[in-house]
């Protein structure tokens, strides 16, 4: 923008110059006006093209952008959703109730093997997840 309101002031005063009879203005400086003038005219295009080739520059460096934000924001998405249910599963767990009270009250934890049975199943719907998002090419 700077150029251009440089080079645009210019090509109209050598443009004036060039087409209206001055005083003060020989005919053979007219040549060389007309001449500036050519060259202001090729300077104002070369603005115009490079502003129109970074424009594009810019628009692909933020489509790439996004491009890679949406990448991260999947990939996010993915590990959030395979370990909200672990998370719901640790915090249903996590309560411990007393079996003794009520036999609703997580017999689990009078299990011998409720622990590692719970690791278990909490690891089989974390691969089952994943194997879903690979069946499905989310992943």
């Amino acid at each position: 923008n700077v150029l251009k309101g440089v080079l645009w002031p210019m090509r109209d005063a050598l443009a004036t110059l060039i087409r209206n009879d001055v005083p003060y203005v020989k005919p053979e400086t007219k040549i060389f006006l007309n001449d500036t003038l050519d060259h202001s005219l090729r300077l104002i295009e070369l603005v115009e093209t490079q502003r129109d080739m970074l424009t594009g520059l810019i628009e692909m460096h933020v489509s790439l952008s996004q491009a890679r934000t949406s990448d991260v924001i999947s990939y996010l998405t993915i590990v959030s959703v395979i370990f909200i249910p672990l998370t719901f599963l640790a915090g249903v767990w996590g309560m411990n109730f007393d079996p003794e009270t009520s036999p609703w009250n997580m017999p689990e934890l009078k299990a011998q093997y409720g622990y590692p049975a719970a690791l278990v199943f909490m690891a089989v719907v974390a691969l089952g997840l994943v194997a879903f998002f690979r069946w499905k090419k989310w992943l």
